[in-house]
């Protein structure tokens, strides 16, 4: 599976192929690359790979991630409004962040890369993911037909697992683009407050800026029942236990994973008072 998430980089392509053409087909006998890969450990994972120092692969999923950062933010040329199209970006993002939560290694090692880059456009970054974001609370991705984003994404996932290894239904890759994509404009935001040109360009209110026409109390709270789906518990499962409305939300009603984040918001979210 790894190599199947490289092939679109043709340079890890070109040195996979070298590898397999030195190794005789099995580039694991090499010494760099034994450090770092091993055989998946689970049942049901026979013949693919895992990395054996957790560190170094979120660090890959970062250095990815960025990439695709750079050129979601980047102009078009004659015509084309953005370098990447909406549509191929829409795939690109179902692809890179449906398959689970980013952790905080990973967002803090992408936060690292994006703010050295001098390719990142962070508003234009901002204002499309922010699109993303609302589009996908009004259930534009998951009620396409016939096969939708995320039901496409499943099916790449099942071609890469075996049947007893673990699988995500469309419905939970829809739920964790969604919150990973809410991840990234509350990092953005966070970063943009602390910078004195991007401070008021780059703001992020989760539920709409209040006394707005975009304004929805309800939307955090929305995107709370809704990620249910991914388990029984769910992600933010302390609002429901202490009955929380949704304007009366602090901090404190999250579960550690989120708590990450929201920690750091400063102020960007309505729905936090």
């Amino acid at each position: 599976m790894i190599e199947a998430r490289l092939r679109s980089d043709p340079g890890a392509q070109s040195l996979i192929d070298l590898a397999r053409q030195r190794l005789q087909d099995d580039p694991l006998k090499n010494a760099l690359a034994a450090f770092y890969l091993q055989s998946a450990s689970q049942e049901g994972q026979a013949g693919s790979v895992e990395f054996a120092h957790k560190s170094f692969g979120e660090f890959l999923c970062a250095t990815r991630l960025k990439e695709s950062l750079e050129e979601w933010s980047l102009s078009g040329i004659r015509r084309q409004e953005f370098y990447v199209s909406t549509d191929q970006m829409d795939w690109e993002i179902c692809d890179l962040l449906g398959y689970g939560g980013l952790t905080p290694e990973i967002v803090e090692y992408l936060i690292t890369l994006t703010t050295a880059s001098s390719e990142l456009d962070s508003v234009r970054l901002f204002k499309r993911l922010e699109n993303f974001y609302l589009r996908w609370y009004e259930g534009e991705f998951i009620d396409e037909f016939p096969e939708n984003l995320p039901q496409k994404k499943m099916r790449l996932l099942g071609e890469h697992l075996t049947v007893n290894s673990w699988k995500l239904g469309q419905r939970q890759v829809d739920v964790y683009v969604g919150l990973n994509v809410l991840i990234l404009l509350l990092e953005l935001h966070r970063y943009a407050q602390s910078n004195n040109q991007l401070h008021k360009k780059i703001i992020f209110h989760a539920c709409g800026q209040k006394s707005t026409e975009g304004f929805d109390p309800l939307r955090l709270l929305n995107i709370i029942g809704y990620s249910h789906c991914v388990s029984s518990a769910g992600m933010f499962s302390k609002c429901e236990k202490n009955n929380a409305k949704p304007e009366s939300l602090t901090a404190s009603h999250f579960q550690p994973s989120f708590l990450t984040y929201c920690s750091r918001l400063n102020g960007c979210n309505p729905c936090l008072t």
